[in-house]
């Protein structure tokens, strides 16, 4: 079997007198046989693992490679899932016996609460563990003295209410916002009032940012700092470049004139676009800055602040990632249609334009439409 591809299971069950017996095969070998078994496969990689329920002594163990893990007995007890990291590497169980619950993750039993919780993270389903880059276990458990949010071996208290957490793409960083907090890497932070939402790390991990709602005024809170004057059209309209050097984000004046006082800002600098920036996406050299402005379901898109093509999207929703998205030579993919058929464009930025131009002449660059 190549390395990457998971392992094959298959589950049979016979009935054996008054009980169920169930025989478990891995690659089509038999390696197990019990009385009731749940079996979990990671993503990539050969660690199936098997959560085995025993009746006669009652209780429960995990088994990897038809071999029982160490110490992750419980009876009577409840294995009731499992959580891979995306390498397939690591792993972590959620546990329970009649007086606590925990976590056992890579062959180690974490610390007792008495609940493990679910958070959730900007764009992905709610989970109620993760892991960070470098293989490390994450989790929300709770007790009777409140919150904590844990890493590994290390816990750090939260408010009751958390809204988001957030894993960084490298490392060990871990980051959770509540009401005028952020922990971020096992730090307490007093967020600038309002709550901290769509939480994100910058791709090297080294910067982080958030929006903060203060009472329906959204400001960019870059590394601590608010970026003022410019406050957020939305919320979740951020992004990081790819060298991590350069965060974009669609805005407002502070005395916007009207609804079309609009604009992208870069760095804490403005031009003004006439409307909401839709789909912010640098280039990968982060040379270059596209956006889309729609109105309905016509769209004009933009190259460092120059309108490149009009169009058509597909769904009234605006750009999912499979119909407007990068190639690796940094030209923009874009889906547009018309009557009759589907159309997707490929667009290289000009080399007489980038980021560093984008305010080099008068408010007003790109036209409107």
């Amino acid at each position: 079997m190549e390395r990457g591809q998971p392992a094959s299971f298959y589950k049979a069950q016979f009935l054996g007198g008054s009980r169920g017996v169930v025989d478990v095969l891995q690659d089509g070998k038999p390696v197990m046989r019990t009385n009731s078994v749940r079996l979990f496969i990671p993503p990539v990689g050969k660690m199936g693992i098997a959560l085995v329920d025993r009746k006669t002594p009652p209780g429960m163990f995990m088994v990897i490679g038809g071999k029982v893990v160490p110490g992750s007995e419980v009876g009577p007890g409840q294995l009731s899932d499992v959580v891979f990291s995306p390498d397939g590497k690591h792993y972590a169980v959620r546990c329970a016996n009649r007086q606590a619950a925990y976590i056992f993750a890579d062959g180690k039993k974490g610390a007792e609460y008495q609940g493990i919780g679910n958070f959730q993270s900007p764009g992905a389903r709610s989970t109620w563990a993760g892991f960070t880059a470098d293989g490390t276990v994450v989790y929300i458990a709770s007790t009777g003295a409140g919150n904590f949010l844990v890493v590994g071996d290390e816990e750090t208290a939260l408010p009751p209410v958390s809204v988001e957490t957030v894993i960084g793409p490298v490392g060990s960083h871990v980051a959770a916002g509540a009401t005028g907090v952020l922990v971020l890497d096992g730090k307490v932070q007093k967020s600038p009032g309002g709550v901290p939402a769509f939480l994100k790390f910058s791709p090297d991990g080294l910067h982080f940012a958030y929006a903060l709602n203060n009472r329906g005024a959204i400001t960019l809170v870059r590394d601590g700092v608010p970026q003022s004057p410019y406050g957020m059209f939305s919320g979740a309209s951020f992004v990081f470049s790819p060298d991590s050097k350069h965060i974009a984000y669609s805005c407002r004046p502070p005395n916007p004139t009207g609804n079309d006082d609009v604009g992208v800002c870069l760095d804490n600098k403005y031009v003004r676009t006439g409307g909401p920036a839709e789909n912010l996406t640098f280039t990968p050299d982060s040379n270059h800055l596209f956006w889309v402005r729609r109105l309905g379901l016509k769209f004009r898109l933009f190259a460092d602040g120059k309108p490149v093509l009009d169009g058509t999207s597909t769904a009234s929703a605006g750009f999912r990632k499979e119909t407007l998205q990068i190639d690796p030579s940094g030209a923009l993919l874009i889906l547009s249609q018309d009557a009759t058929s589907f159309t997707r464009f490929s667009i290289t930025p000009s080399p007489e334009t980038s980021i560093a131009t984008l305010f080099g002449g008068a408010p007003g660059l790109a036209a409107k439409p």
